[in-house]
């Protein structure tokens, strides 16, 4: 039975530690062999070793997670300047984040729930009394399938559905409050990549088009409903986990 010396073992382990079997070939093969059919069989075993390795991380039965898609947390303030003078007018923060969390059903294709929620608010500096919040949140599944690996980057299709509401809250005058609330439809398709540093974490690019529409009717008003439509082009980053 053929069993692969020390200097390879070691180089194995620490291709497994930073998740590149290319350098741990590389690493034992610019070892002098003691002959051709040693070095082959250990060639073959390296590379059987990696293609199981970068299997594993799209194979059914995995867990999916991911962050990518959209982290955003901003504080900032609203100036005004003419000439010399300079005013801070508003001040407010934004944040938000969609998650994701899936599971391999077969082999590239993992089905799961995504959750997008976001917050704002902005405050009058120069009158306490005005001060506005807007806050989202909706959830709906998402289905993904990686098309072929290239070197550890895998391309991939993408769609998503989401369901939620809205609510809109305006402080004014004499502290009197208007409050907005709807609900919220969307969807968003297109594709992506996903280049994986080791067998569990990978970098993850999204490049598609987003629509929702929100259906709203101000509290205590009697009207028709409205409705606000937006969509356009949308460009995410993030990180994937594959457990």
């Amino acid at each position: 039975m053929f069993l692969p010396d020390k200097v390879m073992i070691r180089a194995y382990i620490i291709g497994l530690v930073f998740g590149n079997q290319t350098f741990f070939c590389y690493l034992y093969l610019n070892q002098k062999p003691h002959h051709m059919k040693k070095k082959l069989l250990i060639f073959a075993f390296l590379l059987l070793s990696a293609m199981i390795s970068v299997q594993a991380q799209v194979e059914k039965g995995n867990w999916f997670l991911s962050g990518s898609s959209n982290l955003n947390i901003c504080t900032y303030k609203d100036k005004w300047e003419q000439g010399t003078t300079t005013e801070e007018r508003y001040k407010g923060t934004d944040f938000s984040i969609q998650p994701q969390i899936g599971y391999f059903i077969i082999d590239k294709l993992p089905v799961g729930l995504s959750l997008n929620f976001t917050s704002s608010s902005y405050k009058d500096l120069e009158d306490d009394d005005h001060k506005s919040t807007y806050s989202t949140i909706s959830v709906g599944p998402f289905v993904r399938y990686y098309i072929l690996n290239a070197k550890g980057f895998w391309p991939y299709a993408e769609a998503m559905v989401g369901f939620g509401s809205t609510k809109d809250k305006y402080t004014g005058y004499e502290n009197i409050e208007e409050v907005d609330k709807s609900t919220l439809m969307g969807y968003r398709i297109g594709v992506g990549g996903t280049y994986f540093f080791n067998e569990y974490v990978g970098f993850d690019l999204f490049l598609g088009y987003q629509n929702e529409t929100e259906k709203y009717k101000a509290e205590g008003e009697e009207t028709d409903d409205s409705k606000y439509i937006i969509g356009g082009i949308t460009f995410n980053v993030g990180f994937v986990l594959s457990l």
